[in-house]
C-alpha cells in the first residue's frame, strides 16, 4: 500500500536485521519459527488494524522476533518452493517490517513524516536487501524487480490481488493486519478479503443513488483486479456477504458511480 516508488540507497544503519547472527537451523525452520512468532505477536498486540507498538516493544516476543531476523541475512531464499510459502512468508515479513520500522523511527503521527519511510527501512534476506517497497511492488506484484536484478528469481510467479487486503502500511485506512500460514494461506487471504469487503468503510454500496463508494486501494490498485471499473467490481461483489449487494454490483456494474474514500494516513498507533 506504500507509496509507489521502488529503490533508494540505503547505508547499513538503516538495516534492520543487522548486525546478522548465524542461522542456528536450517532455513525451513526459521520459515517456521518467524511464522509461529509473527502470529502470535499480531494475536497478542494488533487489534484489527491498530498496533500496540509500545506493549509490543517491550514484550519478550518482540525480542525473540527481533533475534530471529537477524538470521535472513543467512536465510535460503530458494527454500520458498511452493507459491504458498511465499505467499505466507513476504506479506507475514512486509506487515511485521513495517511494525518494526514504526518502532525504530517513532514516527511522530504518520509514517508520511518520515521521508521515503517504505524504502528508508529494510531487511537482509539471504544477502540481499529487501524495503517494505521491495517486498510489495518487486516480489508480490511482480514490478520494479526486473530481469537483471539478481532478486527477480524470487519474484512470485503469479499475482495475487488479494495480498491487497492484507498488506498494512501502518495506517488507519489500512487493511487488518492477520497472520498468515503456508498450510492454509489461500483459504486465510479469502477470508482476509471478505473482511476487507465487508467493512463499510472499505466498501458501501447506495443502491438508491447507484453509487458505490471504495477504499483508494481500489483505485491505486485498478489494474491488479483487471484494468478497469468492472473487474473491480466484480471482485468486489465475489467476496460481498449481502446475496443482494452481490447481485445488485453485478447487475448495474456498467452504471454503477464509483467513488473512493479519502485514505487516512494517521499511524494506527493504540491510544
Amino acid at each position: 500500500i506504500a507509496a509507489l516508488v521502488v529503490g533508494c540507497s540505503r547505508d547499513e544503519s538503516d538495516i534492520l536485521n543487522a548486525p546478522p547472527t548465524a542461522l542456528k537451523s536450517d532455513s525451513e525452520e526459521l520459515r517456521a519459527e518467524l511464522e509461529r512468532v509473527s502470529g502470535e505477536l499480531i494475536g497478542q498486540f494488533v487489534y484489527g488494524r491498530v498496533v500496540n507498538y509500545a506493549a509490543m516493544e517491550k514484550s519478550i516476543l518482540y525480542k525473540e522476533y527481533v533475534a530471529l531476523v537477524r538470521q535472513l541475512p543467512n536465510y535460503d531464499l530458494n527454500s520458498l518452493d511452493t507459491t504458498e510459502k511465499q505467499l505466507a512468508f513476504w506479506i507475514n515479513l512486509y506487515n511485521t517490517l513495517i511494525i518494526h520500522a514504526v518502532i525504530e523511527s517513532d514516527p511522530s503521527g504518520s509514517v508520511r513524516k518520515i521521508p521515503d519511510f517504505f524504502n528508508k527501512y529494510s531487511y537482509d534476506i539471504g544477502g540481499f536487501n529487501f524495503t517494505p517497497n521491495d517486498i510489495e511492488h518487486g516480489i508480490l506484484r511482480g514490478e520494479r524487480i526486473g530481469g537483471d536484478d539478481p532478486r527477480f528469481k524470487f519474484v512470485v510467479a503469479r499475482l495475487d490481488p488479494r495480498l491487497h487486503a492484507a498488506l498494512n502500511c501502518a495506517s488507519y485506512s489500512c487493511p487488518f493486519i492477520r497472520p498468515y500460514t503456508a498450510v492454509a494461506v489461500d483459504s486465510e487471504l479469502d477470508l482476509t478479503v471478505m473482511g476487507f469487503v465487508n467493512q463499510p468503510e472499505n466498501v458501501r454500496l447506495d443502491t438508491e443513488k447507484n453509487e458505490i463508494r471504495l477504499s483508494k486501494i481500489f483505485d491505486w490498485y485498478q489494474d491488479d483486479f483487471g484494468f478497469s471499473d468492472d473487474a473491480v467490481l466484480e471482485f468486489v461483489a465475489q467476496y460481498h456477504a449481502s446475496t443482494e449487494a452481490r447481485e445488485y454490483i453485478m447487475a448495474y456494474k456498467e452504471s454503477l458511480d464509483v467513488t473512493y474514500f479519502e485514505y487516512n494516513w494517521d499511524l494506527n498507533d493504540h491510544e
